[in-house]
């Protein structure tokens, strides 16, 4: 994916996770990916794009963003379980 403004929404890609990641290396994975999303469609954003689904993936991406880390979270606090 090209770095710089680009005027159409960028959604999340696919990814695959093994189960021989470490829940750290999981984490890297999925939060690279939520703020490349978050990123090109906050550059789309900021170049003068006003599509909507422009602002729509930005959100989708800083929630999936806060959500991992929160599942992150959630994992550690309860590990003793």
């Amino acid at each position: 994916m090209a770095w710089g403004p680009v005027q159409e929404p960028v959604f999340a890609q696919r990814w695959e996770l093994s189960g021989d990641l470490t829940a750290g290396a999981a984490f890297e994975a999925i939060a690279r990916n939520c703020l490349v999303q978050v990123r090109a469609n906050q550059a789309a954003f900021f170049s003068g794009c006003r599509d909507i689904e422009v602002m729509h993936q930005l959100r989708v991406g800083a929630l999936h963003l806060l959500a991992d880390g929160m599942a992150i979270q959630l994992r550690e606090d309860l590990g003793w379980l």
